[in-house]
């Protein structure tokens, strides 16, 4: 096909940069609503930004877009009650990427996988903090005893852990960091998941996650055991290191 000889860069309206892609890709996004007309797009052949609605081959699937779209709930409750809801896969208006087909990106590295690691370590470690803290104050005011504060903190902070993770999993499908060097999981067969499969991911990565490297070089498919295990996939998905 004409379209899919030459290949573009879709920016997004928060100025992440996704690609690249052809334009039989484009045109499947835009028909999903990944794509609005505030977006940019760009060949790669040309450093030129151009807005998504004057792109020729996207302008009457836009401007349809724009015609047929629903007022949106902008109140508080009602941007409350979207998030609380919103699946992994519903997020692509956000994000743009999550219904696309996993085999469409190509899989992470094991490195951008560590540096994401290491990144979400931070969080994690306020996470901790966190909970000690207020374990501390429940020990020193005397409502626990030592082993009391020691073993239901630990409790709380894993719960908490795995909880707030397989939540980011499920509405965002990445964690802060594997947002920050451009990766995010998704289910291998493109379908939505849900917080359940998110779950299972967060406590299998727990178990396995040491195995990693060994197991995505032996998969032929570059996959986890985790990702094997949960039928997902985890993909690179943007560019890294660009000015925008």
């Amino acid at each position: 096909m004409p379209g899919s000889e030459r290949l573009f860069l879709l920016k997004t309206v928060d100025g992440e940069e996704y690609g690249p892609v052809d334009q039989d890709c484009l045109v499947k996004w835009a028909e999903n609503g990944r794509i609005t007309a505030l977006c940019q797009i760009r060949s790669t052949l040309i450093a030129r930004w151009e807005k998504a609605s004057d792109v020729p081959f996207l302008r009457d699937i836009l401007l349809a877009q724009a015609v047929a779209k629903p007022a949106a709930d902008t109140g508080v409750w009602g941007r409350i009650r979207t998030r609380a809801t919103r699946r992994a896969s519903e997020v692509v208006e956000v994000s743009g990427l999550h219904q696309v087909r996993p085999e469409d990106f190509e899989s992470a590295s094991m490195s951008l996988r560590f540096l994401a690691l290491l990144f979400d370590a931070f969080f994690i470690l306020l996470l901790g903090v966190g909970v000690y803290l207020v374990f501390a104050v429940l020990f020193s005011t005397r409502v626990l005893d030592g082993n009391g504060a020691f073993y239901l903190g630990i409790a709380a902070f894993w719960v908490l852990f795995l909880l707030s993770a397989a939540w980011v999993l499920a509405v965002i499908g990445q964690t802060p960091g594997q947002k920050f060097w451009g990766l995010i999981l998704m289910k291998r067969s493109g379908e939505q998941f849900y917080i359940g499969r998110a779950y299972l991911y967060t406590l299998f990565t727990l178990l396995f996650g040491l195995l990693t490297p060994i197991t995505a070089f032996v998969s032929p498919s570059h996959r986890s055991l985790q990702e094997v295990l949960t039928g997902t996939r985890m993909v690179k998905v943007k560019l890294i290191g660009k000015h925008r």
